[in-house]
């Protein structure tokens, strides 16, 4: 009879293959593997990802049974219990998460799971800093007695808690509420902290084992998984089916997002920052949805449009990203998770892009740097380079071009060849164009827009002087009165991008001369950028062809000072 271990080597060796045969062993093998023991805890997590790849890539209903059957008891396997402190960190259901947490997600998770988010204070460095930040979380009339004893942080904070049952980490965010200062702020001496956090398993914390959305339809994998060649610009024109969503069903979809960023130690703002009010799902077919979330108004960029994504397949999170956009352009990051890679990753990207090219309109993608590996080993490792230059991205960069060029020559006459390391380190400097229509250079990755924040400030020193926070309202008194704006009538988050975006407006100079139409228009931006959908912002600018170009100017005039 067959060893658990050579059925694990057996089942991994099928894992992209599919068919009748291939249906049967894999049954057989991960069934057989279910009520076996492992030796190693290496040897369990392999078993994990088999057992997930197949819960999203099944190629037959009793393997979905049996996938689903093994993940929901997953923490109740001996080996599991045995090895569960060696595979900490992994994500697999009952096993801790050790991250340092952003304050929302730590927010989120001590707001849901408050006995189970620790503090591992072995590993806190920060300890001087704590201490001086607690003596500013605390209620007035405790905090004379708290710093006249020799109380340590970690002392003062179990002082503090006493018999509250809520663990040392869930504690320690609460006291933030207290700071006196604005949640940016409070977010920035939170980071400072680099607070070692743990979440410890409990009921329905976050895992990468149990993590699915319920579907009502499944699509079955009957033929084996490899290399597919597509066309994005014909991908690109086929119709998907957006589907808003909103109250309990949009909450839902943003915790399957922070829990699938939890238990893989990633925490991104589109995902944290999150907005319940502009949710879609979007249906690709073959299994694939992509879930669109955008960012809360308070948290946006002062001119780029930002959504993050989650990629499902039969319900399952198997990758993940975030896409800008502005001038007709998305630059596009995405990410498959380790588990599922092998598995339709070129299809999974196609269908990513169509999604964000019809949600945006956009007719030119880019990929930045960071995505092709600048900094990012795992991008090297893995030939993102080639990855995105077989789908039809090209850089500007003529040294990047070059080099392109001569190891595509090499890849043609050298069998097996492929980049080095350090070759793919020089590509990965300058950012990958795919443009839909025709080539043009006003795109992002090209243009500087940061600098028409260079610009804004040279015109408030020059014009307003140190009172920034007065000079703030009276441009929105200005551009109020330029566009005929009654301010009573916005909302809270129109006010808030009225007053954030008058320097900018401002600052252009030529607002006053602009036609009525125009205007309009901009008054129409304007409103959207604090609105509820983000998508509706970037048409609305896109189509302001003198918004644009005045924005390129400003641009150029903030480079110009610098030179």
């Amino acid at each position: 009879m067959a060893s658990i271990t050579s059925d694990l080597d057996r089942a991994e060796s099928i894992r992209l293959k599919f068919g009748a045969e291939f249906e049967r062993q894999r049954f057989e093998l991960i069934k057989r593997m279910e009520a076996g023991v492992f030796r190693t805890p290496s040897q369990v997590q392999r078993y994990h990802e088999l057992v997930g790849f197949a819960r999203a890539w099944p190629d037959s209903p009793r393997v979905l049974r049996l996938s689903r059957r093994i993940t929901k008891n997953f923490d109740r396997r001996q080996d599991l219990r045995r090895f569960r402190k060696r595979l900490k960190g992994t994500g697999i259901a009952g096993t801790d998460i050790p991250f340092s947490f952003y304050l929302p997600t730590a927010k989120w998770l001590a707001r849901h799971w408050p006995q189970q988010l620790d503090m591992d204070w072995e590993n806190f460095e920060e300890h001087d800093r704590l201490d001086e930040l607690l003596k500013h979380m605390a209620v007035f009339a405790e905090q004379q007695g708290l710093e006249s004893y020799d109380f340590n942080g970690i002392e003062r904070i179990q002082k503090m808690r006493g018999s509250n049952n809520n663990a040392d980490g869930t504690f320690l965010i609460s006291l933030f509420e207290l700071l006196p200062v604005a949640q940016r702020i409070k977010e920035h001496f939170y980071d400072n902290l680099s607070l070692p956090l743990v979440l410890h398993p409990g009921p329905k914390t976050p895992s990468r084992t149990k993590a699915e959305l319920h579907v009502s339809e499944i699509h079955y994998q009957d033929r084996s998984l490899g290399s597919a060649t597509i066309n994005l610009k014909q991908v690109a024109k086929q119709p998907l089916t957006f589907s808003r969503v909103t109250g309990t069903q949009a909450r839902g979809l943003i915790a399957l997002a922070r829990g699938a960023m939890v238990s893989r130690f990633r925490d991104i703002d589109p995902i944290a920052y999150a907005d319940p009010h502009d949710v879609r799902v979007v249906d690709c077919g073959q299994g694939i949805q992509i879930v669109l979330y955008g960012v809360v108004p308070e948290r946006r960029f002062l001119l780029e449009c930002e959504y993050g994504h989650l990629i499902l397949k039969n319900g399952i999170p198997v990758g993940y990203g975030s896409a800008w956009s502005l001038y007709g352009t998305c630059l596009l990051n995405f990410n498959i998770f380790p588990t599922f890679r092998g598995g339709q990753g070129v299809l999974l990207y196609a269908k990513t892009f169509a999604a964000f090219h019809q949600l945006f309109s956009a007719d030119t993608f880019v990929v930045e740097p960071y995505q092709l590996g600048e900094e990012n080993e795992e991008a090297i490792q893995s030939g993102a380079w080639w990855f995105y230059n077989k789908l039809g991205y090209k850089p500007y960069d003529r040294e990047a071009s070059r080099l392109a060029k001569s190891e595509n020559e090499k890849r043609r006459t050298r069998t097996n060849y492929r980049s080095s390391p350090s070759a793919l380190r020089r590509l990965a400097q300058a950012p990958m164009f795919l443009h839909l229509g025709c080539r043009r250079k006003d795109v992002l990755g090209l243009v500087d827009l940061e600098a028409c924040g260079l610009a804004v400030t040279d015109y408030l020193s020059r014009q307003r002087g140190s009172d920034r926070a007065r000079a703030e309202v009276d441009c929105a008194k200005t551009v109020c009165s330029w566009l005929d704006i009654d301010q009573r009538k916005l909302s809270s988050d129109q006010r808030l991008w009225l007053r954030r975006w008058s320097p900018l407006i401002v600052s252009l100079g030529s607002v006053p001369g602009w036609s009525q139409n125009d205007k309009a228009a901009l008054t129409a931006v304007l409103l959207a950028k604090g609105g509820r959908e983000q998508s509706r912002y970037v048409h609305l600018f896109d189509r302001h062809q003198h918004l644009r170009e005045s924005l390129l100017k400003l641009s150029r005039r903030g480079l110009q000072k610098l030179e």
